[in-house]
């Protein structure tokens, strides 16, 4: 059978028939990340397989009735750009308390520790009194021990303190190192006696076998402070129903213990994992909080 030999009527069903198959309007999602390991791992042999990058492949598997574009590398100018021009997502971001302008966000689906001292298994015997727990005010100021820190924000409390003791002769800070993973080389060669780093980025560094070397401190300033992590996804019509639905999902599924042993508990050194599944089922599973009830504020 032609076309041509058909009625009008017809021919305008079939091509309404063509033009709105499910196939033909799905929607893309543009996914955008960093490049942060062990959080987003963009290049080597474990490219694709970092914290967020399980939690956006956990994500995608709600949104199965979308295209997703492989994610693009950005700085954060750049993600805000994006985020205002299309619809693109990100699979780690953080609510902010004040509101957020430009991106709806999902009900929580992932929990991060906070910073911890990691030290040497021999300094935490001989310096630090096998202690497993520390304030940073009571350590620059009363402990003789050298904090090395990293060129980066550790958050307003850490960094408050840090700014309060510069000068100090228990204190260096690193301009030139970007890397946490130095910092940990830099403890193994005598050159620091403890850092301030994530769990999981000792973890990553560590694979090889050092981790067995390292030891970690809770900081008293931080203690409890876990952060809650959600999709975030443009602040328009399109990016609110992407989190519509992934709202419904994660509450079905963030339980998921595939999931959470894949995207967090790999990640963190088994001394930390009764805490963190307690903490993930009080800080995650009841917490529903979403904003897509505010109005778009992207066309």
């Amino acid at each position: 059978m032609k076309l041509h030999h058909l009625g009008f009527a017809q021919r305008f069903w079939i091509l309404l028939i063509v033009f709105s198959s499910p196939t033909l309007a799905t929607e893309n999602i543009h996914w955008v990340s960093y490049d942060f390991p062990p959080f987003e791992i963009i290049d080597g042999p474990d490219a694709g397989t970092g914290i967020a990058d399980q939690m956006r492949s956990f994500s995608q598997a709600g949104l199965a009735n979308y295209e997703h574009q492989v994610p693009t590398v950005v700085n954060q100018a750049r993600l805000e750009r994006l985020f205002k021009e299309g619809l693109s997502c990100h699979s780690a971001i953080i609510p902010s308390k004040s509101g957020d302008p430009f991106f709806y966000h999902s009900i929580p689906y992932a929990l991060a520790y906070p910073f911890v001292f990691v030290t040497t298994k021999e300094k935490q015997k001989t310096l630090f009194n096998n202690a497993t727990s520390m304030s940073l005010e009571h350590a620059l100021k009363n402990l003789n021990a050298m904090l090395t820190v990293q060129s980066r924000t550790l958050g307003p409390v850490i960094d408050g303190i840090i700014e309060k003791n510069k000068g100090s002769k228990n204190l260096a800070v690193r301009m030139s190192i970007i890397n946490a993973g130095k910092t940990f080389e830099m403890l193994l060669k005598g050159r620091a006696d403890y850092v301030i780093a994530y769990n999981s980025e000792a973890v990553y560094w560590g694979k090889n076998g050092k981790i067995d070397q390292l030891a970690f401190m809770d900081i008293k300033e931080l203690k409890g402070q876990f952060v809650r992590g959600s999709v975030g996804c443009s602040k328009s019509l399109k990016g609110r129903e992407v989190i519509k639905q992934l709202n419904a999902y994660f509450a079905k599924n963030r339980n998921d213990q595939a999931y959470i042993k894949r995207a967090f508990l790999d990640w963190i050194p088994e001394q930390y994992h009764q805490e963190f599944l307690a903490q993930y089922q009080k800080n995650v599973l009841t917490d529903n909080s979403s904003n897509i009830a505010e109005p778009p504020t992207i066309q």
